[in-house]
């Protein structure tokens, strides 16, 4: 009787309360929810290591991509320094520098290039501290000083200084990139491996520059730069069973995303891979720009073309390997 009555109540539940979505379908993502929720940031406190860490790499990529534009505006950034400052603070509270760390002297590298380039941008500097007082001296092998970056094109590398050559670029010449070249580059990513070799995996290249702009534009985080070409990559939801297969299909089309990125720079192609969330009003105004199947689940946006000579490179530091290994 108990087991007819359970029953009864998720058959309720799933008619009326989840519009026909069955019972083990919600209460998967319900899980799955939770479980970001609790292992996110989101249930974290503002003070504890994790918070603190986390604001300042973002808060030191946003003053870095500022830097690095071709135009910086006048005067910016000063708000949000003196929030990488507090941070900063308030890591050194911790006195745990084993979690970590580079996250503290990125805020501290970004923080010496803000004050060397007041003059040029018109920065107001004066409430920062002597930064001398804000150093940690910790020896990191790891790190690679950015003179020593290669910021140029060479055949002749190999491919582990390839891939660590990569950076993303912003700003690009008025030049669209051809159907064919991009099609050669898609002939290389598609060997990206996939669940189950579904190769689920799509991309559509985006060459007519009003289009690019507003899709950039709707992205929302490629402001002040120029792109006049971007690639929309995206997962066919249609080649996956179950709920548990979401996890799946945002892994192949990460996979190929960076395939295809490499595939772009060995075409002379450079990038900038920007995030999207496709379960937004975003996926609405986005079909109002290029209409794309509902199946066709975009998970990432990449501003692309041949970059400026003038350009600036937005180069950010690695973690250590120490800190990407998972212990046992």
């Amino acid at each position: 009787m108990a087991s007819k009555i359970k029953s009864w109540i998720k058959k309720v539940i799933e008619s009326v309360f989840l519009n026909g979505l069955d019972w083990g379908t919600f209460k998967y993502f319900y899980n799955l929810g939770r479980r970001f929720f609790f292992c996110s940031l989101m249930s974290k406190s503002d003070d504890s290591i994790e918070f603190v860490t986390t604001k300042l790499r973002v808060l030191t990529h946003e003053i870095d991509k500022g830097l690095h534009m071709q135009t910086p505006r006048k005067g910016f950034g000063k708000d949000k320094v003196r929030k990488i400052i507090q941070y900063m603070n308030a890591y050194r509270q911790f006195n745990n520098i084993e979690y970590d760390y580079e996250a503290y002297l990125d805020a501290f590298e970004i923080l010496e290039e803000y004050q060397t380039s007041k003059d040029v941008f018109m920065l107001d500097t004066s409430f920062m501290p002597d930064l001398d007082t804000l150093k940690i001296n910790v020896a990191n092998n790891d790190r690679i000083p950015s003179a020593t970056r290669k910021t140029f094109f060479d055949e002749n590398l190999p491919y582990s200084s390839m891939i660590c050559d990569r950076h993303s670029v912003r700003d690009f010449q008025n030049i669209a990139i051809e159907k064919e070249i991009f099609e050669e580059a898609l002939s290389v990513a598609k060997c990206s491996p996939s669940a189950c070799n579904r190769q689920s995996f799509r991309a559509m290249l985006v060459n007519v520059e009003n289009d690019a702009r507003a899709i950039l534009d709707l992205q929302g985080g490629f402001k002040g730069s120029e792109a006049y070409n971007c690639i929309l990559v995206g997962v066919d939801l249609s080649l996956y069973y179950y709920p548990g297969e979401i996890n799946a299909a945002l892994l192949d089309g990460g996979m190929f995303a960076m395939n295809l990125i490499y595939a772009l720079r060995d075409k002379k192609i450079d990038s900038c891979p920007l995030i999207w969330d496709d379960n937004s009003y975003k996926r609405k105004e986005l079909n109002k720009i290029l209409p794309i199947k509902d199946n066709i689940y975009i998970v990432m946006i990449i501003a692309c073309g041949y970059a400026l000579n003038t350009r600036k490179l937005l180069i950010s530091p690695r973690r250590s390997t120490k800190n990407i290994e998972i212990p046992n």
